[in-house]
């Protein structure tokens, strides 16, 4: 959220444009800067009450972004969406991005937008420059670019609307405009929204497998790197303890636990996390009761764990009489 700054870059590209006096100039500039460190303030109180967490988690996450050399720009909005995405489509498309060009050639041969369409170059020059140093390159990051695209594409049509003398002839572009946009998304929205809907994360599904099976007498064990949400472990009725699974092995070892949530979790070295030892043994001392999801879990804190990730749900066996 907080490369959103850059939208004050625009605001005071239009100040700086205007035709006012350099002391006017000066005081909307003033009272811009108070209402974005207000609206900083409001909108993320963190800045002010935990600087140095928010500061020191910057930091990290500035490093895991030069660290991973993952995904591409260019292929993202053209070829294929997001890596972690169920979506087998372009996230804009060749049609989408030649119909933006076109727009903002049309705007800045406008003397009523060029200047608010300058502002928003600055602020999409901004986001590329902020983004495009790092080697880790999700789309995501430049979804603040697409609603200028938009706008751009809108112009464009208005700009043709205005040059067309006959009736019939607006309403058929009117049709056009209407149509295109569901020609070029829904083919990839529909399945995609259809998918989501049908979706549960394996994380979900695990708990509600605890919720109907385990006892409340009954002590349970998750391996802290799945990033079950705290308050949803909480809810569950039996005891529950979320650790590392550095830290939670010993206890593990002892049989202190009737449950277990494991899964296939990438060790930061590239290797699995539970070494082949420790499931051996596990497997001779806990029975797997359920299995959830398909994808191995990366590992990280900053890293998206899929809605997909492997849950194994295990318990003890009964030592024998």
């Amino acid at each position: 959220k907080y490369p959103a700054v850059l939208v004050c870059l625009p605001v005071a590209l239009a100040v700086l444009l205007s035709a006012a006096a350099w002391s006017e100039k000066l005081r909307r500039l003033l009272l811009a800067g108070l209402a974005a460190v207000a609206a900083l303030l409001a909108a993320m109180p963190a800045l002010a009450l935990r600087t140095a967490d928010v500061l020191a988690a910057t930091r990290e996450i500035t490093q895991f972004y030069d660290s991973l050399k993952l995904g591409s720009f260019w292929d993202q909005a053209v070829h294929r969406a997001e890596w972690d995405l169920p979506l087998d489509h372009p996230e804009l498309g060749f049609v989408f991005l030649a119909l933006a060009a076109a727009g903002l050639a049309v705007a800045l041969r406008d003397r009523e937008w060029r200047r608010p369409v300058c502002g928003w170059m600055l602020f999409a020059a901004a986001t590329l420059l902020l983004a495009m140093p790092y080697p880790f390159r999700a789309f995501r990051n430049l979804l603040p670019l697409v609603p200028l695209g938009c706008a751009l594409a809108a112009l464009l049509y208005a700009g043709l609307r205005r040059r067309l003398a006959r009736p019939s002839w607006r309403a058929s572009l009117d049709l056009a405009a209407a149509i295109l946009p569901v020609l070029l998304f829904a083919p990839a929205l529909y399945p995609y929204s259809v998918s989501q809907f049908r979706l549960e994360d394996s994380r979900t599904a695990a708990l509600n497998w605890l919720a109907h099976h385990a006892q409340p007498d009954q002590r349970i064990l998750f391996a802290q790197e799945l990033s079950f949400l705290p308050s949803r472990v909480d809810n569950l009725p039996s005891e529950t303890a979320v650790r590392p699974w550095g830290k939670a092995w010993s206890r593990v070892l002892k049989r202190r636990f009737h449950y277990l949530v494991l899964g296939e979790i990438e060790a930061p070295d590239g290797h699995r996390l539970i070494q082949p030892p420790m499931r051996e043994w596990i497997l001779q001392n806990y029975h797997l009761e359920a299995t959830f999801g398909s994808e191995r879990s990366l590992p990280g804190p900053f890293v998206f764990k899929g809605n997909r990730q492997t849950i194994y749900i295990l318990k003890r066996v009964p030592p024998p009489s």
